[in-house]
């Protein structure tokens, strides 16, 4: 009976996340950092002296709901909940947490984001540039292509492209239609 009962738990052991198996799919727990950004804080003073220069972004929130790993042959790898809900997306990089993954050559990260991700009635995204306060209740996904290999990096997305984007939204309605628009970038093995 002994012996049975060491036979189980071995078994149970050896069968748990992360013991034993091939290291080939099997989940891997990575860090999500949306890389450093320029958020153009002087194009107030800038476009004193040069006409049509750059808007500037002070705050941007965004509400994560979900997160989705779409392999390199195409297909939905996997899809997580995320419980960080809203994010103040900071200039010197904003850490994102840890999330298990499959093993594998990935070549898209998308962000589902969502109102009400903490409290009733917070916007998905929330923008504070140089036209003004903007938010949105809309759904929407932002994404990030590259190549991400999870064995051999830690996943920090550049998200220049979106907040270039950020900073020229001048009403509400266009955020979804401009963060949608644009992708982030993955980085490379």
């Amino acid at each position: 009976m002994k012996s049975f009962i060491l036979l189980l738990l071995f078994t149970a052991v050896s069968c748990a996340p992360g013991g034993g198996g091939t290291t080939t799919g099997n989940p891997v727990t990575v860090d999500m950092k949306f890389a450093a950004y320029n958020s153009s804080f002087a194009a107030k003073l800038r476009r004193l002296f040069i006409k049509d220069a750059v808007a500037g972004v002070s705050s941007f929130e965004m509400c994560f709901k979900r997160l989705r790993f779409k392999l390199e042959s195409g297909s939905v790898g996997d899809s997580t909940d995320l419980a960080i809900g809203r994010v103040s997306i900071d200039p010197l990089g904003t850490p994102l947490g840890t999330v298990d993954v499959a093993d594998a050559v990935y070549k898209r990260v998308e962000f589902d984001l969502e109102n009400d991700c903490e409290n009733a009635g917070a916007p998905s995204v929330y923008i504070v540039n140089d036209y003004g306060t903007f938010q949105t209740n809309d759904r929407m996904t932002i994404k990030f292509e590259g190549s991400f290999t999870p064995s051999q990096e830690d996943l920090i997305m550049a998200i220049q492209a979106i907040v270039d984007q950020a900073k020229t939204v001048t009403s509400d309605s266009e955020i979804k239609t401009k963060l949608e628009g644009v992708s982030g970038t993955l980085p490379s093995p």
